[in-house]
């Protein structure tokens, strides 16, 4: 049980190496490797061939007795590629307009437990394995920065009144949630919150162009993200 490892250290990983741990699987990274983006097919043969030696290097990977035999990672390596890999849920969060990629990426990995990939600065990702309602707790403080309170209790269905009433924002954080699912229950669930003068805002963008927003109190905020990361809690 993952559960049994919330204070294992995690590394810190290169684009490069996450790059090597990618190479070979299906579909695009959920968070981007920006320093790579602009690279021709040979640049980034070259930068997963970095990204073992470095790996080597530090020991986070070893080779085999037998030279067919697979490479072997570290306990610590393993955590980060399984959660990465095979999630259960994914909990994607990016501030809109920032100077520099700036977010949180949660992997669900074990019933209660999540994996978080932060990129620290451009090239740079960080991890760490946390409980899901602390994890749901470092989300509503990036999502709400200021600690806006909630100051009304109407919700809106026209974009025009919604802009009116949150005003200028001083954030806007983009949510995307998805899960595997085998019941009825919604698989996806997208949103922007927003927080101004105003208070905290979810902002729904439906399917046939309408908008819908309501105000949430910050302890709504985290429980919002609490149930997204633990949605059978």
């Amino acid at each position: 049980m993952l559960s049994d490892l919330l204070n294992l250290e995690l590394p810190r990983l290169s684009d490069e190496e996450l790059a090597f741990l990618d190479d070979g699987r299906t579909g695009e990274p959920l968070v981007d490797l920006t320093t790579l983006d602009a690279l021709d097919e040979d640049g980034w043969e070259l930068a997963v061939s970095n990204g073992l030696r470095s790996l080597l290097d530090r020991r986070l990977l070893s080779t085999a007795d037998e030279p067919e035999q697979p490479l072997r990672l570290r306990a610590e390596l393993e955590v980060v590629l399984a959660g990465r890999s095979q999630p259960s849920l994914v909990v994607l969060l990016q501030r809109v307009s920032s100077e520099r990629q700036s977010g949180y990426a949660v992997y669900g990995v074990d019933p209660g437990v999540v994996l978080i990939e932060t990129v620290v600065q451009p090239g740079v990702h960080d991890f760490r394995l946390c409980a899901s309602a602390l994890a749901a707790c470092s989300l509503a403080a990036f999502a709400d920065p200021g600690g806006a309170a909630r100051t009304g209790g109407d919700a809106f269905n026209t974009r025009e009144a919604l802009e009116a009433a949150i005003g200028v924002p001083d954030t806007l954080t983009r949510v995307f949630a998805v899960r595997d699912s085998d019941d009825d229950r919604p698989s996806e669930w997208e949103a922007t919150i927003a927080a101004s003068e105003t208070g905290l805002w979810v902002v729904v963008d439906c399917l046939d162009g309408s908008v819908s927003g309501w105000p949430i109190a910050p302890a709504e905020c985290a429980d919002l993200f609490e149930r997204l990361l633990d949605p059978d809690r």
